[in-house]
């Protein structure tokens, strides 16, 4: 028996041995996978505080925002708004009626060109012929002036010698 009781003790030693061989790999591994745990839950709370001050910087646009929509209306309502925009209106059909009106000026302009062109030509057309008919009344006038002469001679001539 204390054979039996021997071995029995071994058995029960190395069941013992083998149990806590067992607990330790299973601390090991509670040990590893809490650490693991706590080291994503460190980067979870970096990443949500992270994320609290983008929402923070965009409440504070929001806000920034919200005061200046109330600054604004204020300022501006929809009713100016409206007038702005018909005032806009009438500024965009009075700059088209002045395009029109330079339209209108620029083709006058042109042809008042064409037209200063066309008198141009008629002026020296009658230039020409005004200097054509005192060169006309020049030689009339000097061949009248010398057939009086001729004249005067032939009667001088004829009083003198004809006699």
């Amino acid at each position: 028996m204390s054979q039996n009781n021997n071995s029995n003790t071994t058995n029960a030693n190395d069941f013992n041995a083998l149990i806590i061989q067992q607990l330790n790999h299973i601390s090991n591994q509670i040990a590893r996978q809490t650490s693991e745990l706590n080291n994503e839950i460190q980067s979870l709370k970096k990443e949500m505080s992270s994320l609290n001050a983008k929402f923070e910087a965009k409440d504070g646009l929001i806000s920034g925002l919200e005061a200046w929509k109330k600054d604004v209306t204020q300022i501006i309502t929809l009713h100016d708004l409206t007038e702005l925009k018909n005032q806009k209106q009438q500024i965009t059909i009075i700059q088209n009626k002045l395009e029109q009106q330079d339209s209108e000026i620029a083709n006058l302009s042109t042809n008042h060109n064409n037209d200063e062109i066309k008198q141009s030509s008629k002026f020296k057309e009658i230039d020409d012929s005004i200097k054509s008919l005192e060169e006309f009344k020049i030689k009339a006038f000097t061949i009248f002036s010398v057939v009086q002469i001729i004249m005067t001679f032939a009667l001088f001539w004829k009083e003198m010698f004809g006699k």
